[in-house]
């Protein structure tokens, strides 16, 4: 069967395509010494001179950080998803769940050792089943080879061709190429809704010179209790594929660099492009249709060094709450807003 022509789906002006296989490490091959190393090789390699450019860095800091990786753990293949067959359906999968029904129904009555009409009459009736899986699969491929045969007409150097030639790469498709491109276009347009005004993000405000002082820089003392947090913390890379375990590692090198980073990103009001980017996940509710966009749950993943630097500024903003606010002008404890932040 020929592919459906590509949809022209609208998107949201900040929702952006990235690379659709970021890397992946074994975590469990890691070598401390030899990413400490690494790490230590990368620290050597001092910044441009001049003013420092904080979507510079960061990009410094991604590639450094790959590099380390690669050093001290094998990266991970992608293993390709089961895929369906080309003459699958949804009464085949109907049919298939009866069928696999009626069959447990008979090897339990079996262990039981029921009554024996009983047990036959379950058997009798898993293999009218299983006949009708049967038939319904052997007309599926006949009418999907047909329609197969049809398109030969059409682009004689297209699937059919392939087939033959077996050149049909290997892999499963994603979650969104099972869905027709009407159904697709509703679930983006519901998850990412559009605007009608071009979306623009506040720019940050640089601190004026007058006002910045040397104590406001990011500390040794709040890198260390951010990567304390991320240690304590197996969640999923971002985009750059960095587990959260390399860079506790790596920073025990290369911490000055990105404390460093972290200040002039304060002092000048700016947070780098790279770790606004996000590696989006849609996970499928089963108990949902598939048909709508309520099944679906949009998880983002961000890079760990920008979580980082959030982590640093969450920990200032509780301190200044522990300060500043008085007690009777909070709706939560202090325990609970630091549980928020």
């Amino acid at each position: 069967m020929s592919p459906a022509p590509p949809q022209a789906i609208s998107r949201a002006p900040w929702v952006e395509e990235v690379h659709p296989h970021p890397p992946r490490w074994a975590l469990k091959r890691l070598d401390k010494d030899t990413l400490i190393a690494a790490a230590t090789a990368k620290a050597w390699e001092q910044p441009a001179p001049g003013p420092c450019d904080v979507d510079a860095e960061a990009a410094w800091f991604r590639e450094a950080m790959s590099q380390v990786c690669d050093a001290a753990m094998p990266r991970v293949r992608a293993l390709p998803s089961k895929r369906k067959v080309y003459w699958w359906s949804q009464d085949i999968a109907q049919l298939r769940a009866n069928c696999v029904r009626t069959r447990h129904r008979y090897t339990r009555c079996r262990r039981r050792r029921h009554i024996e009409a009983e047990a036959a009459t379950l058997y009798e009736t898993y293999k009218e089943a299983k006949k009708s899986l049967q038939q319904t699969i052997r007309r599926a491929k006949a009418r999907a080879w047909e329609e197969l045969l049809e398109t030969l007409d059409n682009d004689p150097w297209g699937r059919p061709y392939l087939i033959i030639r077996k050149k049909l790469k290997s892999g499963g498709p994603r979650i969104t190429e099972g869905l027709q491109p009407l159904v697709l276009e509703d679930i983006v347009s519901a998850l990412f809704p559009t605007t009608r005004g071009e979306l623009r993000a506040p720019s940050g405000q640089a601190v004026h010179p007058q006002r910045w002082a040397a104590d406001m820089g990011v500390t040794k003392a709040e890198l260390t209790g951010a990567i304390k947090r991320l240690r304590a913390k197996n969640t999923a890379p971002g985009p750059d594929g960095i587990p959260g375990r390399a860079w506790a590692l790596a920073l025990g090198v290369l911490g000055g660099r990105l404390r460093r980073l972290f200040t002039i990103c304060l002092r000048s009001g700016r947070f780098p492009r790279i770790w606004k980017e996000a590696e989006m996940v849609l996970l499928h509710k089963k108990e949902r249709p598939a048909e709508s966009s309520s099944p679906y749950r949009p998880i983002c993943l961000l890079d760990e060094a920008g979580k980082l630097f959030e982590r640093v500024l969450a920990a200032r903003l509780k301190h200044h709450l522990s300060l500043g606010v008085p007690i009777w002008q909070s709706a939560s404890t202090d325990s609970e807003r630091a549980d928020r932040l």
